[in-house]
């Protein structure tokens, strides 16, 4: 058996606040248009009864986007995607003789 999977996440930009009044101590507005961004993962993998081996990659273009930017004790905080990830994956399912009655 092999499998294979793919997704393409894309966000167009949005807004960051939940409080449309406030302000930063220099009076800047605390709502930061986050621009928008595309992210891929992908997969790959062969497997046979009870085991699967899988080759997998989260944020293939390794992109930085912007998820949420704040504005507390006097500073920006942005909070970014995860970096790049390439890793396997093992997997095996056990066959018991145990009833789940």
């Amino acid at each position: 058996m092999h499998s294979y999977r793919s997704a393409r996440v894309h966000q167009s930009h949005s807004l960051a606040t939940t409080d449309r009044l406030g302000l930063t101590l220099q009076g800047k507005f605390v709502g930061y248009d986050l621009p928008p961004f595309t992210t891929y993962d992908g997969a790959l993998g062969v497997g046979h009864d009870a085991w699967l081996a899988q080759l997998y990659a989260e944020n293939l273009t390794d992109t930085r986007a912007q998820l949420h930017t704040n504005y507390s004790l006097n500073y920006k905080a942005i909070t970014v995607t995860r970096p790049r990830t390439i890793g396997m994956r093992f997997s095996y399912k056990f066959r018991g003789s145990r009833s789940t009655d």
